[in-house]
């Protein structure tokens, strides 16, 4: 079986979210979702997100983060017939303002509030890539 690490990444009462850059697909291309991605056949699952990581925040810190911390899983699911690894992790203010997403991967990072999810009516869910929308109502946070 394939899998996929993601990890949900908080800053006290906020959601730290990339915003996807994937011009050949539109409906991922500039839409909001979890760090993360594909883990190579050769990895582990948490090896794969802090590679992902690497690849996709330019200044290391959320790579740093995660090797330093001994991270489990969440929540593990199949969705799109690939076990899905979610991790979650907390940063504070100093070392979330220091996040650069890599340009190769994302247009930025986008910050959200987690009382707007609190009132899923209020949020339009088009902003988010499809699979991350289904992360959130697996993990309860829609």
């Amino acid at each position: 079986m394939r899998y996929v690490s993601k990890v949900l990444i908080t800053c006290g009462d906020r959601y730290i979210f990339s915003i996807k850059k994937s011009p050949q697909s539109p409906h991922k291309d500039n839409r909001m979702e979890l760090f993360g991605g594909n883990v190579d056949p050769d990895e582990t699952p948490l090896q794969g997100l802090i590679r992902e990581l690497k690849e996709e925040e330019s200044s290391g810190t959320l790579a740093k983060m995660a090797s330093k911390r001994k991270l489990e899983p969440v929540s593990t699911f199949i969705l799109d017939e690939k076990m899905q690894c979610i991790y979650a992790m907390e940063m504070d203010e100093k070392k979330m303002k220091r996040l650069k997403a890599h340009p190769d991967e994302s247009y930025g990072i986008r910050i959200l509030e987690k009382r707007i999810f609190h009132a899923p009516e209020t949020i339009d869910l088009d902003t988010f890539t499809p699979k991350t929308v289904r992360i959130f109502y697996n993990l309860g946070i829609l």
